[in-house]
């Protein structure tokens, strides 16, 4: 019951992926099994996926998509249906992992929503696209979603409380869980189409709003390329709002007070005020930290070069 985006994420710099497949048989497999031609992408999390080299980012990558009647955004089918009308035996399936006495479901019409862990009863009405686990009494959803076969998920994300009720207003490209009172967010995700003119091709440069609304003139004007490419990451508090003024190129989990973010192709740790933890600067993805240490991934070939401290130091791995 995982968002596609949480299986397949990838750090390196995504500047387009392929959308070869028709959207009949995209949906069968999922965007999860759409790899990315990006050095190392593969399956990978915010906490593990490796960075880029500085200064290696690659060129934008296109690929066909084919347009057809049937395709274009999947919209949430039975939105509006209320599953209080179904026997909850029969139409609801749950999930295992319980995050402060709530678990995850998924109705006959494979909306998701939240109910309690002990008597299974929904916690609210609306359903959605996709929701994430309660961390800190918020879960971030996922409305109006839509499958183009990007890396991520295309709707707006924002965080409930556990009576359903929305913690802010705003709406965003993507968002994460929250950790120490603080949670990531992306915003600003640009889709450009390529489109056959008259005299010569042209780029349509989109939002994800204005994707789904302008979706039937793409088709009409017979776009055969698309390019992704993701806004910019930062931090928010439980109310919605930024902590601090900068923006990232990635930013991910508060733990043990530090959140690793890339700015210019580089990796280091932030402060809960979003202050630089120390001046040292790494190519490379960094883990959780765990007593002190935060592992630094790097590719290529992917592999851990040893341990980073609060102070920025690295310990490197020792060779066996």
């Amino acid at each position: 019951m995982k968002r596609y985006a949480d299986q397949i994420r990838s750090d390196t710099d995504i500047q387009g992926t392929a959308l070869a497949l028709p959207a009949s048989i995209r949906n069968a497999v999922g965007v999860a099994l759409i790899a990315l031609s990006t050095g190392c992408a593969g399956k990978q999390t915010p906490e593990s996926a490796p960075l880029q080299e500085a200064g290696t980012a690659q060129e934008p990558q296109y690929g066909t998509i084919e347009i057809s009647e049937s395709d274009g955004p999947e919209d949430i089918p039975g939105k509006d249906h209320d599953s209080n009308d179904l026997p909850l035996a029969e139409a609801i399936e749950y999930g295992d992992e319980v995050y402060e006495g709530v678990r995850k479901a998924r109705d006959g019409f494979l909306n998701y929503f939240h109910v309690d862990a002990e008597n299974l009863q929904p916690l609210y009405s609306e359903r959605y696209y996709s929701v994430g686990n309660f961390h800190q009494n918020r879960a971030w959803v996922i409305e109006d979603g839509m499958d183009f076969g990007t890396p991520d998920i295309i709707g707006d994300y924002f965080h409930i409380k556990p009576d359903g009720q929305r913690a802010y207003p705003e709406n965003y490209n993507e968002a994460g869980d929250f950790h120490e009172g603080r949670a990531w967010v992306r915003e600003g995700d640009i889709f450009e189409y390529k489109v056959e003119g008259p005299r010569k091709d042209y780029i349509v440069p989109l939002d994800s709003r204005s994707l789904r609304d302008s979706w039937e003139r793409i088709k009409k004007e017979k776009a055969s390329f698309v390019r992704y490419i993701r806004g910019e990451y930062f931090h928010i508090d439980p109310y919605g709002q930024p902590v601090y003024p900068q923006r990232y190129e990635f930013a991910g989990d508060y733990s043990e007070g530090l959140a690793p973010v890339k700015l210019n192709g580089q990796s280091y740790h932030i402060e809960l005020d979003g202050s630089p933890a120390y001046p040292a600067r790494y190519q490379g993805r960094f883990g959780p930290f765990k007593n002190g240490r935060a592992p630094l991934i790097t590719c290529c070939p992917l592999k851990i070069a040893g341990d980073v401290t609060r102070d920025g130091k690295l310990h490197p791995k020792e060779e066996k």
